[in-house]
């Protein structure tokens, strides 16, 4: 078998942990300015990232017998896709080093970050991608062409056969922050965010018709929820519904990767997760949507997502189609 089906992997959304906008009330909702270390995680945003990892592994492979010794641990494949800004960039690495770290392994995740936080290797995590990556590089454009990893500084590596846990990690455009116009750089943050939410709920007719590119009542240049929506579910189906690797477990030749036959015979199957690392907004409209309801809804329809939260969608296919109240059309941000 070459590649899992899309429904056979699972799939979660991570908001980054708490970030310096965070603790001075500032929304920073921009590129240049969000892909500063000025923008990236607070040292408790850091740990509460690398925190997550324990809890996306117990999620993903509780324990199965009293006996561990008994059999093998189990493969698991994840992909990582963040937005590019440092925040987002820094929570990214941190979870990736956290899951290796978790899993008893070493070294840095597979496609590493090149740039994070003001173009150095956060976390001192090893870059080998090259330079301009992550939320401070040339690699944060954010209009949605990186979505394979593009001139974000984060390699493909080939997936290795080998029992453990396994990370790529890459950044795409589609996963930014909701532009909030002219409320960018407002503090304290509050007072705006509740604007715009309000204008989201007004705007909701609840008929599944398609928003205005721009919600002036929310303020000037301010993203509508729909628009936020068209790109996020676009950029999620597509990592769900990418091809895995091929593992021997899975091949029914009995060989397991040329140990031998029968080598792997009492081997598991391998575990496959797509890990989505975001902002609060972009993140709720996403869940809001992926379940089929409006994504002008965002605040009423799914519980708020905190910092570092992870939280698990249903492993469903989905298409822009699917968007009530967003426009199939629409170009990614």
């Amino acid at each position: 078998m070459s590649a899992d089906a899309p429904h056979s992997t699972r799939l979660f959304l991570l908001r980054h942990g708490q970030s310096i906008p965070n603790t001075t009330g500032t929304i920073v909702s921009k590129i240049p300015a969000g892909g500063t270390a000025a923008a990236g995680l607070t040292p408790l945003g850091i740990t509460q990232s690398m925190n997550a990892a324990a809890a996306l592994l117990t999620r993903l492979a509780p324990a199965t017998t009293t006996s561990p010794s008994m059999q093998p641990p189990p493969v698991i494949y994840l992909r990582v896709v963040a937005s590019p800004f440092s925040r987002t960039v820094d929570t990214a690495v941190a979870l990736a080093r956290g899951l290796l770290g978790v899993a008893g392994g070493g070294g840095a995740p597979r496609g590493d970050a090149a740039g994070g936080s003001g173009g150095g290797a956060p976390n001192g995590v090893d870059a080998d991608g090259g330079g301009g990556g992550g939320g401070g590089g040339g690699g944060s454009d954010s209009d949605g062409d990186d979505a394979n990893g593009g001139d974000t500084g984060l390699v493909a590596h080939p997936w290795p056969d080998g029992e453990g846990v396994h990370v790529t990690l890459r950044l795409d455009g589609r996963l930014v922050e909701r532009d909030f116009g002219e409320h960018d750089g407002a503090r304290p943050a509050a007072a705006a965010y509740s604007r715009v939410w309000a204008a989201d709920a007004a705007d909701c007719s609840g008929d599944g018709g398609i928003a205005p590119a721009v919600s002036d009542g929310g303020g000037v240049g301010v993203e509508s929820a729909s628009t936020v929506a068209a790109r996020m579910v676009a950029a999620t189906a597509a990592a769900v519904a990418e091809a895995w690797p091929p593992h021997p477990a899975e091949a029914g030749d009995g060989v397991c990767g040329g140990r031998g036959a029968g080598a792997c015979g009492d081997a598991r199957p391998p575990l496959r997760a797509v890990v989505m690392v975001g902002h609060g907004d972009p993140l709720q409209i996403l869940a809001t949507a992926w379940g089929g309801a409006d994504p002008r809804r965002h605040r009423t329809a799914v519980t708020h997502l905190g910092n570092a939260e992870l939280r698990e969608l249903p492993p469903r296919a989905m298409g822009a189609a699917d968007v009530k109240g967003s426009d199939a059309a629409a170009a990614p941000v």
